[in-house]
């Protein structure tokens, strides 16, 4: 049996998400409730623009998501 490797579907479009709120960008509807619904951000009710913020959960997702992509993690780049 071949070892599978990568992400799957729903772990790039949740990783896609997530990296799109970590460069202040809005990704669309259906990603950013899935990631409300589970708890990787919330919006900021406080705050007139509605800013979106990364929960602790969510950072944690982020690098697991990355270590399973083969990619370097944040940590991992500012030691370059």
């Amino acid at each position: 049996m071949k070892k599978r490797t990568g992400l799957s579907k729903t772990q790039s479009i949740r990783y896609g998400g997530l990296i799109a709120v970590m460069c202040g960008r809005k990704p669309y509807k259906w990603i950013l409730d899935s990631l409300i619904d589970k708890n990787f951000i919330i919006i900021n009710t406080n705050s007139n623009t509605g800013k979106i913020i990364v929960t602790d959960k969510g950072h944690n997702e982020l690098e697991r998501l990355t270590k399973l992509a083969g990619l370097p993690t944040f940590e991992q780049i500012e030691k370059i």
